[in-house]
């Protein structure tokens, strides 16, 4: 049977794929191989550190704390010691003197020699007069006391001090572009030996540069995911994250640090006569009274993207001040502005396509927040929902997920100063 020609072709194309696969795959067992060993023997430094450490820590407060003790004994001996040997002193210079007068009185029955009869009164005065002596419950009876409880409590310490985690009970989930930042969502490992739940989340992100990584904190707290802003663009970081456990003091060990990136530019204002930009275009300022609106860069909101108006100035009065979505960039009044658009007005007052809404949200003041937020229910239908200061409204709006928006701001004065992120 003749062998086909292309078959033949094809059959070596599939083999070199198949080895490519098979390459593929071989890279990324290696890969897994040098995760274990890597960490194994940065384990092992740690451990060895960390005990040698201790080790001279521990001899270093024993050492000191029997100095210490040895010194409070020398206290209590001398400042003991000083009356007694002082009671001593007196004691032994009255039995010398006795003794010198007893001799002198024998000498005298002896030899009958004349003595002085008030001398010899004075001295016997004295016999009877004996120093007081403390009695022996007393006097310090010197003892070292401890409590064998605590000898027992540090040793069964250093017996269960440390663990080896084969994996660390949170890790990063995934890394999600977002305009200027990246959505960082983790979950957590089941482990068996842990019974208590999470209490908190601690966020890191780092450069990643020849340097080596510098991690600084982004986030604490409940919540299973988190947006890290002010991010440079096709800048690359390291991402990790642990936990904490109810009941715990310390943090768990850190997540496998994942790389991530966003090539969204972040939100920014457009260029406008009416208006002073500033922090790359992320501040903006009136600089006259003209009603004017401000629309951003371009169409850069859509679905899954939230953004957060920051109010920084205001002015007392609140109507005819607008922030909010648009499907257009090309009108210029508040009344127009009302066409395909979602509008929320410094009152609170919220308008969907020209229509006041009942629903309403806290006035706007210096350090307001209103955050917007879409997500995709159908094709032809998102939920957009806007948060201030705690209160929440939702909507459903027309408008499919190849959609982009614009974001936008009017002003009543020159009073007003506002921040996207």
């Amino acid at each position: 049977m003749e062998i086909n020609k292309n078959e033949i072709i094809e059959s070596v194309n599939a083999a070199q794929d198949y080895i490519q696969a098979l390459t593929g795959l071989e890279n990324e067992v290696k890969n897994a191989e040098k995760q274990i060993e890597t960490s194994a023997n940065d384990a092992e430094i740690l451990i060895k550190q960390s005990f040698s450490n201790l080790l001279t820590e521990i001899k270093k407060t024993l050492e000191n704390r029997q100095q210490l003790l040895l010194q409070q004994i020398d206290k209590v001996r001398e400042r003991s010691l000083k009356p007694l040997r002082d009671c001593r002193n007196i004691i032994v210079t009255k039995i010398d003197n006795t003794k010198t007068f007893k001799e002198l009185a024998n000498n005298v029955m002896t030899d009958n020699r004349l003595y002085n009869a008030v001398t010899f009164e004075k001295n016997m005065s004295m016999l009877g007069s004996l120093p007081e002596v403390p009695q022996l419950k007393e006097v310090p009876y010197i003892s070292y006391h401890y409590e064998s409880v605590v000898y027992k409590d540090i040793i069964d310490s250093c017996k269960t001090l440390g663990s080896i985690q084969s994996i660390a009970p949170v890790q990063i989930a995934s890394l999600v572009e977002k305009p200027g930042s990246v959505l960082v969502e983790f979950i957590s490992v089941e482990q068996e030996d842990k019974l208590t739940d999470i209490q908190e989340y601690r966020l890191q992100k780092a450069y990643l540069n020849d340097g080596g990584a510098c991690y600084q904190d982004c986030y604490i707290g409940p919540e299973t995911q988190f947006l890290v802003r002010d991010l440079q663009v096709n800048e690359v970081y390291l991402f990790r994250v642990c936990c904490k456990f109810e009941g715990a003091s310390t943090w768990s060990s850190w997540s496998i640090p994942q790389s991530g990136k966003t090539t969204i530019k972040p939100y920014s204002w457009k260029d406008h006569l009416s208006f002073i930009l500033r922090n790359e275009h992320k501040i903006a300022k009136p600089n006259d009274d003209v009603v004017a609106v401000l629309y951003s860069n371009g169409p850069q909101f859509h679905v899954g993207y939230s953004i957060e108006f920051v109010f920084l100035e205001c002015d007392i009065k609140l109507e005819g001040t607008f922030i909010g979505l648009s499907l257009h960039s090309n009108f210029n009044t508040p009344e127009e502005l009302m066409c395909d658009s979602l509008l929320v007005e410094a009152t609170g007052a919220v308008y969907v396509n020209g229509i006041k809404k009942s629903t309403r949200l806290p006035e706007m003041q210096v350090g307001s927040k209103v955050c917007f937020r879409c997500e995709l229910l159908n094709e032809s239908k998102i939920l957009m929902s806007v948060e201030c200061s705690g209160k929440q409204v939702t909507y459903d709006w027309s408008m499919s997920a190849d959609d982009k928006m614009y974001f936008l701001a009017s002003f009543n004065s020159t009073k007003w100063k506002i921040m996207v992120e």
